[in-house]
């Protein structure tokens, strides 16, 4: 194994419901490869929203020296960032961090010479260290491996989400918040597909008088389907035998029950991925002033915040391999107040404390 970054610095309900909810039990929430299987639908979507505003947030390099500091446009370690390995942007590796962090808790990178490479958590195990060294190292076994590739603690990037349950191994996810949302919600896509596959009800009944034998009654079936299914004959009188009678059935109240705990379900797990329902395309009682007030919340609330963690890991563990004196820095995510600006860089222009050049550098004109 090539040599890796050597001189890490590391600090030491109804019916249906329960006859259902059994199956919650054996699911494992700490499970990454099961967790990962719930990347679809609004998990997809939420993990997919929170990603892309992070992937695609714009990082710069700062010099320090003394009480001011400095952008650094051109820097190796910029280099690296963006193009961290021959098969990867900076916006498609950074996505794929975010994504593994909200759906498993944990994303690892490791560096082999001047590259980065990303390691997917479902084959990624910590070995243990001896107090004070908490971590060992990490054991890596994708399936194609013969045998699992091992890395030191100082080879090894780990992001982790905080996790109070287990501070200094594994991180605690989003969707391990979700889970249980997330599993009824799977479950009731298969209570769905197992209704209408051995118990669906029909709109409505054709009751037969009883001289009809069953030759009679696969003809009037088959007519009646022929004159009045699909979108074509939609609205089509219907003309029926002597002696027919038509029933309308209604939905069974269960069903309307269900259908109320899904958009519970839903709107719950919006909630705990901090996704406004808007930002989805949920455009129920939304205008535009609420709308742009639930994108700032989400930008200052849920994007802000991971930008700051992923800040942190990246300045802890990566920029002092070029010198204690630079910092990577996210740009704030929350769109900038030009009235706000402007008054504040009139005013202090007007004072004297500013000069025109500041004032220009100030409002990005230069």
């Amino acid at each position: 194994m090539l040599r890796i970054f050597g001189n890490k610095r590391k600090r030491n309900s109804p019916g249906w419901l329960k006859l259902l909810s059994f199956r919650l039990i054996g699911r494992d929430r700490d499970n990454p490869s099961e967790l990962l299987e719930g990347y679809e639908g609004f998990i997809f979507a939420c993990v997919n929203i929170i990603a892309s505003r992070v992937a695609g947030a714009r990082l710069r390099l700062f010099a320090r020296d003394g009480n001011s500091e400095r952008e650094l446009p051109v820097h190796p370690l910029l280099d690296l960032v963006r193009e961290p390995n021959p098969y990867m942007t900076q916006y498609s590796f950074l996505y794929l961090t975010q994504a593994w962090m909200e759906l498993t808790g944990n994303a690892y990178w490791v560096r082999v010479e001047q590259e980065l490479w990303p390691l997917p958590p479902q084959w990624v195990r910590v070995v243990p260290g001896t107090w004070p060294r908490v971590i060992e190292g990490y054991l890596y076994s994708p399936p194609w491996l013969p045998e699992p590739m091992a890395f030191s603690d100082e080879e090894v990037i780990h992001f982790k989400r905080p996790n109070p349950q287990d501070p200094f191994y594994y991180g605690a996810s989003t969707l391990r918040a979700a889970f249980g949302e997330t599993e009824f919600w799977r479950l009731a896509g298969e209570y769905r597909a197992m209704r209408l596959e051995n118990g669906g009800v029909p709109p409505a009944a054709m009751i037969i008088s009883e001289e009809a034998n069953p030759e009679d009654m696969a003809r009037i079936r088959a007519e009646f389907e022929r004159l009045h299914r699909g979108t074509a004959n939609a609205g089509r009188p219907a003309i029926l035998p002597p002696g027919t009678e038509v029933r309308l059935l209604e939905v069974p109240a269960i069903d309307r029950e269900f259908a109320e705990a899904l958009r519970l379900t839903r709107e719950n797990i919006l909630a705990i991925f901090g996704v406004p329902g808007s930002k989805l395309g949920l455009v129920q009682d939304v205008n535009r002033a609420n709308a742009e007030a639930n994108d700032l919340t989400f930008l200052n609330e849920v994007i802000k915040p991971r930008l700051r963690f992923l800040e942190d890991i990246l300045n802890s563990e990566i920029t002092y391999f070029y010198g204690d004196s630079l910092a990577l820095r996210f740009d704030d995510p929350l769109p900038r107040d030009w009235e706000f600006a402007l008054r504040k860089v009139e005013t202090l222009v007007t004072l004297g404390v500013m000069s025109l050049d500041e004032a220009r550098r100030e409002m990005e004109l230069e």
